[in-house]
């Protein structure tokens, strides 16, 4: 679930789609990964910053005070590992299985991986060192390691010599690595699956047996020049080098629906129920809103955003700019009918320009009022009575005047 390629410079963390909400504030990141029902990021300070479920108040979400100089992160299902640039681990959340608790001696690591319930380390020597619950047993030919991964209750690693070795639960055949399997630089599991990238620039996938395929295997044919993967529970994301991003398998969060307008991405995160990205682009964190009102009413239209400093605003209504309106937010004063229309703002940086959602502006007639009612008259036979009415109202106003319950 971890990102396999770190960004080129801090960057503003993008939910591409699913159901977990990032913090607004998520400038500066260099890393940001997912597993189940949580997420983290790292930023560019070696400061980690966690939201979503706390899985009762086991606190996988909630980074240890005082934790500082991390170099890479990875979330379990209900547990967190930070790397911190000494070699050492700072594990977090539910300690049920051990997962939380490195074996003895295990210094200098250099990756780490964590799955539903285990974690991984791997040292500069090519040595996997696994703790936890299941799947914490290595297989005794494990040497000569590259890189690791692990997906909910199994492990994937790799070779110098570009071979893979799974192992651990193999119910949807997610350990029976394809036959032939070479030049493999990466790879990811997911809850049933698991995922192999390839020195081409292509992706393998295999598991998701016994009828739990629900397309999380079907690569593709536009996965094609690759530079990095991620396996959700039952999706996967995979980056191209011009910024794109390749996404299948199961969609039941929105979690293969990247967000109109955004491309250029650095780096992705697959989660179980959600998708994130990196971007150098702003990121709008609050979308303005549709606002219904009176005639007469004063407005505020606004958005929220992020970006890497300098950036700017510029609204539009009914799509053409209007000059001066360069704020997040700006204040309409007594709206009449003819104001209807629709708003957006374009957030702009050095990288590029994202367009908001649009908001509709609706403004209805101000409903008559009387303002000073006619009064009783008394008067002689042969006399005149005059009657006046004030209203107040959106004009025109019009005036009908009944007698008896009769129109005059």
């Amino acid at each position: 679930m971890r990102l396999k390629r770190q960004a080129r410079s801090s960057a503003g963390a993008r939910s591409i789609g699913g159901g977990l909400t990032l913090p607004k504030n998520l400038t500066n990141v260099v890393s940001v990964v997912t597993r189940s029902r949580h997420g983290l990021a790292l930023n560019s300070d070696g400061l980690v910053i966690g939201w979503g479920d706390n899985f009762n108040d086991f606190g996988a979400a909630t980074p240890p005070a005082g934790l500082s100089n991390v170099v890479e992160i990875a979330t379990g299902a209900q547990h967190s590992l930070a790397l911190k640039s000494d070699g050492t681990i700072v594990g977090w959340g539910n300690n049920f299985n051990g997962q939380l608790t490195p074996p003895s001696g295990l210094t200098n690591v250099i990756a780490i991986a964590a799955g539903g319930y285990h974690s991984l380390a791997l040292t500069p020597d090519g040595r996997v060192w696994g703790w936890g619950g299941l799947n914490a047993n290595l297989p005794a030919s494990l040497t000569n390691v590259s890189a690791i991964g692990a997906g909910s209750s199994h492990s994937l690693t790799v070779r110098a010599d570009g071979t893979v070795i799974a192992f651990g639960d193999n119910t949807f055949g997610q350990c029976n690595v394809p036959e032939g399997l070479t030049g493999v630089v990466a790879v990811a599991g997911g809850n049933t699956h698991s995922l192999a990238l390839k020195s081409d620039g292509t992706v393998v996938g295999w598991g998701a047996g016994g009828g739990n395929d629900l397309g999380q295997t079907n690569t593709p044919p536009d996965a094609s020049n690759l530079v990095a993967i991620s396996s959700g529970g039952f999706h996967n994301l995979a980056l191209r080098a011009d910024g794109t991003v390749v996404r299948w398998g199961w969609n039941g969060f929105g979690q293969l629906n990247v967000l109109e307008g955004y491309s250029n991405f650095l780096a992705i995160a697959a989660g179980e129920i959600a998708s994130f990205a990196l971007t150098l682009l702003p990121v709008i964190t609050v979308q303005p809103s549709d606002i219904t009102v009176l005639a007469g009413t004063n407005v505020t239209i606004q958005v929220e955003a992020i970006s890497t400093a300098p950036w700017s605003y510029q609204w539009f209504y009914n799509g053409t700019k209007l000059v001066g309106k360069t704020f997040p937010s700006f204040r309409l004063t007594n709206v009449q009918v003819a104001d209807s229309g629709t708003f957006s703002v374009l957030v702009s940086n050095q990288f590029g320009g994202i367009l908001s959602s649009p908001a509709n502006l609706v403004v209805q007639p101000y409903p008559p009022s009387i303002t000073l009612q006619p009064t009783n008259q008394v008067q002689m036979v042969g006399g005149t009575a005059s009657f006046a009415v004030s209203a107040q109202g959106a004009p025109p106003l019009q005036y009908q005047w009944h007698f008896s319950g009769g129109v005059l």
